[in-house]
């Protein structure tokens, strides 16, 4: 074992409550001592499709996503219902997440999610703070904590940072995965091209290092197992957003995800995704 390694499962119990304060007390201080004027809050309503194909052994899989997203005037909030379909079993996981502004040009993202069924981690969490530097420029710190009921942990350290030029976004993001069998890395870019006033925009998504959150294919035994955590794995999406009218917007994504095999070291399974959103303010 790596003597540098992150021991998960023993640490987890210390995480999760000092997570849960720091997200109350964040969420606290986010609202404005003022009272809200009355086009606060703003909501949206919606639901997504997500199907993955992949070229061998493995079976379609679905998630579908019910979310609501709630706009205040220091906070947005949005809450997840995500049910899942993979290895012939269902599952359902409850997400939360928040972006508190903290001040000038500083916010916040929290993030948890809990599922009690095995397609999903049994508790995901995350923290990450931003900060905007010039000239029309953002950078981030923060981490992610998974854990698959004591079959596998980690703890992902991630930050990022976003330059603004004339209509484009770009942004750089590492992430540095900790588990007790050993450490990976992983680089992905992000570029943004935005229309209609930063509404609608259509967006390339690339990456390749060590199995991220999001991209967790593979069961062993009916379970996750510590070693696909630290699987490669290469990515590239193309997805947007796309606004019909002041109340209504689509979203969609496709692109390939290429995993290494836990049962088979140096092959790779592609995974050919497409994804679906519509969406409703009110």
């Amino acid at each position: 074992m790596n003597d540098n390694s992150f021991d998960a499962h023993s640490h987890s119990m210390h995480i999760l409550p000092a997570f849960f304060l720091l997200t109350f007390l964040i969420s606290l201080f986010s609202f404005p001592a003022y009272s809200q004027s009355e086009s606060f809050p703003k909501w949206t309503a919606g639901i997504s499709q997500q199907v993955d194909f992949f070229s061998d052994f493995y079976d379609e899989q679905y998630i579908t996503q019910f979310s609501l997203i709630s706009e205040f005037s220091r906070s947005t909030w949005i809450a997840h219902v995500n049910q899942g379909y993979r290895f012939e079993q269902w599952g359902t996981q409850l997400e939360l997440e928040a972006y508190p502004q903290l001040g000038d040009g500083i916010y916040a993202l929290i993030n948890y999610a809990y599922s009690p069924d095995d397609i999903f981690p049994e508790h995901r969490a995350g923290f990450e703070l931003f900060a905007s530097v010039p000239p029309r420029s953002e950078v981030s710190l923060g981490f992610r904590y998974l854990d698959f009921r004591g079959n596998a942990q980690s703890l992902i350290f991630t930050g990022a940072l976003t330059h603004y030029w004339n209509s484009y976004m770009f942004t750089l993001r590492p992430y540095y995965t900790m588990t007790d069998l050993g450490d990976g890395q992983t680089l992905t870019l992000l570029a943004r091209r935005f229309f209609n006033l930063e509404r609608s925009y259509i967006q390339l998504f690339g990456g390749f290092g060590t199995t991220t959150e999001d991209i967790i294919l593979q069961l062993v035994d009916g379970a996750f197992q510590e070693d696909v955590l630290l699987l490669k794995s290469q990515q590239l999406l193309l997805s947007g957003r796309f606004h019909l009218s002041n109340r209504w917007y689509l979203t969609a994504e496709t692109g390939l995800i290429r995993q290494e095999l836990g049962f088979d070291p140096d092959n790779y399974v592609n995974n050919y995704r497409v994804k679906a959103g519509f969406y409703f303010r009110f």
